[in-house]
C-alpha cells in the first residue's frame, strides 16, 4: 500500500507528469540552508530566499525549522547534487511517510476493536477518507511551503499512531514516551506550531500518567509533591531529556538567527514587509496571534463567505479582515465538506454517550488537548491560508480513530439509515478534498483580494482556461 501511495500521490503532486526533480519557487532554501549549518552559519543565500527572507545584520534568514534541511545532507556527499531542487520530491516522501503512519493507526483500531459489521463499515469508511481525502489529498501541490506542512504532518500522525498504540494498549511504556518525546522534538524543529501542540499533549500525557501511577500507589501528597516523586522521574527522566535535547536544537537556532532563544521567526525584518508595509503596523498592533481573530477563523476555515462579494464590491467581512488579517488564501474550503465523515463519526459518539474506554478516557483527554492547540493557533493567526489546515488533521484524526473502537460495538450503525450516512459522508469527504486540492493548484500564493478582483467565478475560469492554453 505504501508504493501504491508513492505512485498515485506522485502522479497527482506533478499533474501525471512524475518530475520529482523540477524546480519549484525557493526550491534552494533548504539547500543553502543545509550547506552553511555544516560550516556553522544559520544564514541561506538571498537568491535562495528571495522574498521569503529576513534581513539581519547583513545576511538572510529563513524562518522555516531545520528538519528539512537535514533531510537533503545526503546530498553533500556527491558533488553537485546539493543544486538539486528536490523539494518535490521531499513532498512526496512527507505525505507517504503521513498515509503510512495513518494506515497503521487505523490497522491498530481494527486489530483491538471486536470483530462486527459496524467495525468493518467504519474502517473501509475511514480508510477511504484517509487514503483519498483529507490531508493526504488536499494538499497536494510541490512547493516549499507545502513540504514543511507535509513533514509536520508527517510526524504528528507518528505520534498519533504511538498515543493510540499506547491508549490501546492502556500501557504507556518507556519506549512509547520516548518515541512521543523524540517526535514532538522533531516537531519543534520543522514547525513550531505543531511543535507546541506535540509538545504540550507530551507533557499533559505524562502528568495524567504520573497522576494514575501514584493514585494506584495510594500516594496522597500535593500534586507538585507527587510529579516530583522518585517514581515520576524514573518514568520521565528519558522522555523529558530526549524533548529537552529538541528543544534546545531549536533554541540554538534562534539564538543564531535572531539573537534570542525564544524567538522562532522576526516578521520585523522580512523582506516581503516591502510589497505590504501595512503588516508591519498589524503585527505591532494585533501580534502574530491574538484571540480577536478567531471569529474570521471561523469563517475562513468552516464557513467561507468571505470569498463571495457584497452589493457593494468588496469582499465579505472585508473591513475586520484588512485590520486583523495579512492574508485570507485561496481556495475557500469548508471543514463540513472535507472532513464530513469525522463529523459523523462525533455526532454517533454523543449519541453513544460518549463513553470511550474508561481506565483511558484521561489519557485521551489529555493528548487531545495537546492537539488541540494547533488548531487555536492557526484560528488566531495573522494570515489564514489553505495549507495551514493541516494544523486541524492530528486531532481530527485521533478523535476519529478513538471514536471508531467506541461505535464498532454498536451494531445499529451497520445497518439502515446510519450506513448510508456514513457512505454519503465518505463520499463528500472524498469529493471535496480533491476539488480543493484542484482549486489549490490553480490558486495564486498571497492574499486573495488581490488575485480576484473580477470574483471568484471569473478567477478560476480564468486559471482554467490560462492551463489549458498552456
Amino acid at each position: 500500500m505504501l508504493a501504491a501511495m508513492a505512485v498515485y500521490y506522485g502522479c497527482v503532486l506533478t499533474n501525471g507528469r512524475f518530475a520529482l526533480f523540477d524546480p519549484v519557487d525557493y526550491g534552494q532554501t533548504f539547500n543553502s540552508m543545509v550547506s552553511h549549518l555544516v560550516d556553522g552559519r544559520f544564514d541561506v543565500d538571498p537568491d535562495a530566499a528571495g522574498q521569503e527572507g529576513f534581513l539581519r545584520d547583513g545576511r538572510i534568514y529563513a524562518y522555516w525549522g531545520i528538519f528539512c534541511a537535514l533531510l537533503r545532507l545526503p546530498l553533500l556527499a556527491w558533488p553537485g547534487a546539493i543544486n538539486t531542487d528536490v523539494t518535490t520530491l521531499s513532498c512526496l516522501v512527507g505525505v507517504c511517510a503521513g498515509g503510512f503512519f495513518k494506515l497503521r493507526s487505523l490497522f491498530l483500531v481494527r486489530r483491538y476493536c471486536p470483530p462486527s459489521a459496524a467495525r468493518d463499515l467504519l474502517v473501509t469508511a475511514a480508510g477511504i477518507w484517509l487514503l483519498f481525502g483529507g490531508a493526504q489529498i488536499g494538499f497536494l501541490r510541490a512547493s516549499i511551503y507545502q513540504e514543511v506542512v507535509f513533514w509536520s504532518g508527517a510526524i504528528a500522525a507518528a505520534f498519533v499512531y504511538v498515543a493510540v498504540r499506547g491508549l490501546l494498549r492502556e500501557n504507556f511504556s518507556k519506549p512509547d514516551l520516548s518515541w512521543l518525546a523524540a517526535l514532538a522534538g522533531l516537531a519543534v524543529n520543522t514547525r513550531i506550531s505543531m511543535g507546541v501542540g506535540l509538545c504540550a499533549a507530551f507533557a499533559l500525557l505524562s502528568v495524567a500518567l504520573i497522576l494514575q501511577d501514584s493514585n494506584r500507589a495510594g500516594d496522597v501528597r500535593p500534586l507538585t509533591a507527587r510529579l516530583r516523586g522518585a517514581a515520576a522521574q524514573r518514568r520521565a527522566v528519558v522522555p523529558v531529556a530526549i524533548l529537552s535535547a529538541g528543544i534546545l536544537v531549536a533554541a540554538v537556532v534562534n539564538m543564531g538567527r535572531w539573537g534570542n532563544p525564544l524567538v522562532f521567526a522576526d516578521y520585523g525584518r522580512y523582506l516581503g514587509n516591502h510589497d505590504y508595509p501595512d503588516r508591519v503596523v498589524r503585527t505591532q498592533t494585533y501580534g502574530l496571534f491574538n484571540v480577536a481573530r478567531i471569529p474570521l477563523g471561523l469563517i475562513y476555515y468552516v464557513l467561507p463567505l468571505w470569498a463571495f462579494r457584497r452589493g457593494d464590491g468588496a469582499l465579505m467581512f472585508s473591513e475586520d479582515s484588512h485590520r486583523l488579517i495579512d492574508a485570507f488564501e485561496l481556495p475557500p474550503m469548508s471543514f463540513l465538506l472535507t472532513d464530513a465523515l469525522p463529523l459523523v463519526l462525533v455526532a454517533g459518539l454523543c449519541r453513544s454517550g460518549f463513553a470511550l474506554w474508561r481506565p483511558s478516557a484521561i489519557r485521551a483527554g489529555a493528548i487531545a488537548a495537546g492537539l488541540a492547540i494547533p488548531p487555536v493557533l492557526m484560528l488566531t493567526a495573522i494570515s489564514m491560508t489553505y495549507r495551514y489546515r493541516m494544523e486541524f488533521y492530528p486531532l481530527i484524526e485521533f478523535v476519529s480513530l478513538l471514536t471508531i473502537c467506541r461505535l464498532s460495538s454498536v451494531p445499529r450503525i451497520s445497518i439502515g439509515l446510519s450506513r448510508k450516512v456514513i457512505i454519503a459522508a465518505t463520499a463528500l469527504s472524498v469529493v471535496s478534498a480533491n476539488v480543493g486540492m484542484l482549486l489549490d493548484k490553480l490558486s495564486d500564493f498571497g492574499p486573495a483580494q488581490l488575485h480576484m478582483k473580477a470574483g471568484l467565478v471569473t478567477y478560476y475560469t480564468d486559471a482554467v482556461l490560462k492551463r489549458i492554453s498552456h
